[in-house]
Protein backbone atom coordinates (compact mmCIF):
# COMPACT_ATOMS: atom_id res chain seq x y z
CA UNK A 1 0.00 0.00 0.00
CA UNK A 2 3.06 2.17 0.50
CA UNK A 3 3.66 2.37 -2.93
CA UNK A 4 0.11 4.02 -3.76
CA UNK A 5 0.19 6.52 -1.20
CA UNK A 6 3.27 7.35 -2.16
CA UNK A 7 3.11 7.64 -5.59
CA UNK A 8 0.20 10.79 -5.70
CA UNK A 9 -2.62 8.71 -6.95
CA UNK A 10 -6.24 9.56 -6.38
CA UNK A 11 -7.23 8.61 -2.64
CA UNK A 12 -9.45 5.91 -4.11
CA UNK A 13 -6.88 3.76 -5.60
CA UNK A 14 -4.63 4.40 -2.62
CA UNK A 15 -6.13 3.33 0.23
CA UNK A 16 -8.71 0.60 -1.39
CA UNK A 17 -8.05 -2.37 -3.48
CA UNK A 18 -10.91 -4.52 -5.78
CA UNK A 19 -13.60 -5.49 -3.52
CA UNK A 20 -11.62 -4.24 -0.41
CA UNK A 21 -15.12 -1.87 1.01
CA UNK A 22 -17.38 -2.65 -1.77
CA UNK A 23 -20.37 -0.05 -1.30
CA UNK A 24 -21.62 1.14 -4.44
CA UNK A 25 -20.74 2.63 -7.95
CA UNK A 26 -19.53 6.63 -8.06
CA UNK A 27 -22.88 8.76 -7.59
CA UNK A 28 -23.61 12.36 -8.25
CA UNK A 29 -24.82 14.42 -5.26
CA UNK A 30 -26.14 17.54 -5.84
CA UNK A 31 -26.86 18.74 -2.41
CA UNK A 32 -25.26 19.99 0.11
CA UNK A 33 -22.32 17.84 1.02
CA UNK A 34 -22.18 18.87 4.53
CA UNK A 35 -25.30 16.67 4.51
CA UNK A 36 -23.39 13.25 3.67
CA UNK A 37 -22.39 10.99 6.48
CA UNK A 38 -21.36 7.49 7.08
CA UNK A 39 -22.38 4.70 9.32
CA UNK A 40 -21.05 1.35 9.53
CA UNK A 41 -23.37 -1.23 12.03
CA UNK A 42 -22.30 -4.40 13.28
CA UNK A 43 -25.22 -6.64 15.06
CA UNK A 44 -27.44 -3.01 15.79
CA UNK A 45 -24.01 -1.52 17.23
CA UNK A 46 -23.02 1.76 15.71
CA UNK A 47 -19.26 1.08 14.78
CA UNK A 48 -17.98 3.85 13.03
CA UNK A 49 -19.82 7.23 11.63
CA UNK A 50 -18.20 9.74 9.69
CA UNK A 51 -19.38 13.10 8.78
CA UNK A 52 -18.57 16.17 6.42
Amino acid sequence: MSIFLNSQVPCERAKAFNDSAVLSNFIKFDKDIKQLRLELFINDNLIQFANY
